[in-house]
């Protein structure tokens, strides 16, 4: 069950106003609800990066992960290349694999393909023993603008493509708590807020870490960088987030 925006923003408040702090400042629900997105982006974007180290940081990223989104690999201006679009929602990449055939042969079979990176790419092209192969279950892709590009050679016809990837994060809003009849407000993207949106990892307390970020970032303006990004990394240390 998603954890309230509305207790991510009492967290906050309850550790911004603590005798400990020494302010008494009152922020409007807007400002607090950018803190904790702000907060929450910077930890996911850290976990994200260090996401093989174990199962803890996994488990954190679970509500995020999208596995075996379904596209469809469109043809290109080059006959030997088909393009998929990543989805609206997608942040980073995990697997990829492809259904393929062959017209030579019956059925269609569905393999894993590796993404070469940076230079390798022009080497996986131009080398023949790295050729697209279908009976091998050989095939390379590499990254374009808005997505992966498949360089099948014409060596078989790639059906669909299946990918398991870390969508982005839902923004929390809480327009529940703005003391106006309306109970609405306006985000810093200028879109008018209406509904809640509740904070969706709760397969773990990473809320609570959020909160502290977020109660860090409200003081990055009397804070030297280093200072800030010294605080910031105890923080992260502390909360076991990468242990």
């Amino acid at each position: 069950m998603p954890v309230s925006a509305n207790k991510l923003i009492y967290d906050l408040e309850r550790k911004l106003n603590s005798v400990d702090s020494g302010r008494q400042k009152d922020y409007r629900i807007v400002d607090l609800v950018s803190f904790i997105n702000e907060a929450y982006e910077l930890v996911i974007e850290n976990l994200i990066a260090e996401k093989d180290q174990n199962d803890t940081i996994r488990n954190h990223l679970r509500p995020l992960l999208v596995p075996g989104k379904k596209l469809k690999c469109k043809k290109t201006n080059d006959c030997d290349i088909c393009e998929i679009t990543y989805p609206s929602d997608f942040y980073e990449i995990i697997n990829i694999e492809v259904e393929v055939c062959k017209e030579c042969c019956p059925g269609t079979k569905r393999f894993g393909v590796d993404k070469p990176q940076g230079d390798d790419t022009i080497q996986a092209k131009n080398n023949p023993s790295r050729r697209a192969n279908y009976y091998f279950e050989q095939l390379h892709c590499y990254e374009s603008t808005n997505g992966l590009r498949f360089y099948h050679q014409n060596e078989m016809d790639i059906l669909n493509v299946y990918i398991d990837y870390y969508r982005k994060i839902k923004r929390i809003e809480a327009p529940e708590l703005v003391e106006c009849e309306e109970h609405i407000y306006r985000n810093w993207d200028n879109n008018l807020i209406v509904n809640n949106v509740d904070f969706e990892i709760d397969t773990t307390y990473l809320d609570n870490k959020i909160t502290s970020i977020a109660d860090l970032i409200t003081k990055r303006s009397s804070t030297d960088y280093v200072a800030f990004n010294e605080k910031l990394k105890e923080i992260l240390q502390i909360n076991n987030l990468h242990k």
